[in-house]
């Protein structure tokens, strides 16, 4: 028997982290889950941003994505530590790090953008409460041109 074409296929590998992303066009960042697949069979990857968030009408925090396929980045560039252009401030939300050096880091550059993802249940999506930091700057980085990611 053939196996199904909407079976979920499991990715060759993946890397998994939490990390502080930021939009410097909008000057907001949050705390967020990374998560980097690639399946080796189907030669694809992605990078997905995963944010728990407290959400109007829903009981329970909902996990919303950000996902971003290979085609949709313009460029991106990797730094094994930082160095001193992450701001003061935003060093200061890292719990544990005392200085820039001691972050790893990514940058995307996409030339559209990506695929939002939202529990099947909702067709748009608001925060629980008005003024929702987290919700603002993950809906900011989801519209912005230049995503950074510092590694905790």
């Amino acid at each position: 028997m053939a196996s199904s074409s909407s079976a979920r296929q499991v990715p060759s590998w993946i890397y998994e982290k939490r990390v502080f992303f930021c939009a410097p066009t909008f000057d907001v960042g949050c705390l967020a889950q990374v998560r980097v697949c690639h399946d080796r069979q189907l030669g694809q990857g992605y990078v997905s941003i995963n944010m728990r968030l407290s959400l109007a009408d829903m009981d329970e925090n909902q996990v919303i994505k950000l996902r971003i396929c290979p085609e949709m980045v313009h460029m991106c560039s990797v730094k094994s530590t930082c160095d001193d252009s992450i701001p003061d401030r935003v060093v200061s939300i890292l719990r544990g790090v005392r200085e820039a050096s001691e972050v790893s880091a990514f940058k995307l550059h996409p030339n559209t953008s990506g695929i939002f993802l939202i529990p099947s249940s909702l067709s748009t999506i608001r925060p629980a409460k008005v003024g929702d930091v987290n919700y603002n700057a993950f809906s900011s980085i989801c519209q912005t041109e230049t995503i950074t990611a510092e590694q905790l």
